[in-house]
């Protein structure tokens, strides 16, 4: 059903990209870099029983990406797919896991991002710059280990372990190469919902050891655009 959802609503926004030609904007494609960290707060119990390792559990999802956009000028849609790797950022952790899996372990998740931005731009010379707010919906589509060579795929219950809902705040500049086009360079950080995945480790620790948890992180996106009057 949710597979269904989803194919649904990227049929219906590329059904739109017809309409939106005959409005004023501009549409384009570009790369990404996407880092995002797991932070965990600890209690006055907790650093007293971590001590100096209070980053013992916190994670970092870094990885590439592309992806599409249609600009409305105030407004921005931007579908994209990712893919990250995920570690622990402690090494003695990540040691630990790799003797457990028997060899040196290797993650991927995969996961389309659909955003929708509200932006604000004023140009100062050739420079158009925008400051922007938003909403980032992280919809994973594969998760993947691999060991010692060996790779092993999980298509199911991703959407349950891995999505996550993003509010983002931003800046962005377009630098003009003509009258038709530009390059478009965007920052971007951004605070997410828990994933399940997360929520897993702490119910696996103590639980009350913690305070709280964070999961944020930063985009760094290129793109070419082409203007449309």
């Amino acid at each position: 059903m949710k597979k269904k959802f989803l194919l649904t609503l990227v049929l219906v926004l590329l059904c739109n990209i017809g309409a939106y030609a005959q409005m004023n904007g501009s549409i384009g494609v570009g790369g990404s870099f996407t880092t995002n960290y797991w932070n965990v707060k600890w209690n006055q119990d907790g650093k007293e029983i971590l001590g100096n390792n209070l980053n013992i559990v916190d994670m970092r999802l870094q990885g590439p990406g592309f992806f599409t956009y249609m600009d409305f000028q105030y407004a921005l849609f931007s579908m994209g797919l990712n893919f990250g790797g995920m570690y622990f950022i402690n090494d003695d952790l990540q040691e630990v896991v790799n003797e457990s899996a028997g060899g040196t372990l290797e993650t991927l998740l995969r996961y389309i991002s659909l955003s929708l931005y509200a932006k604000y731009p004023f140009s100062v010379e050739k420079l158009s710059f925008f400051p922007m707010a938003g909403f980032d919906w992280k919809i994973p589509t594969l998760y993947s280990e691999r060991i010692n060579g060996k790779t092993y795929t999980y298509d199911s219950g991703l959407w349950e372990e891995f999505s996550s809902f993003w509010l983002k705040l931003g800046l962005g500049t377009d630098i003009s190469l003509s009258s038709n086009n530009y390059l478009r360079l965007m920052f971007l950080y951004g605070i997410g919902t828990n994933t399940k995945f997360y929520k897993d480790i702490i119910d696996f620790i103590e639980p009350s050891l913690h305070s709280g948890t964070i999961n944020h992180g930063f985009d760094i996106k290129l793109a070419f655009g082409v203007y449309i009057d």
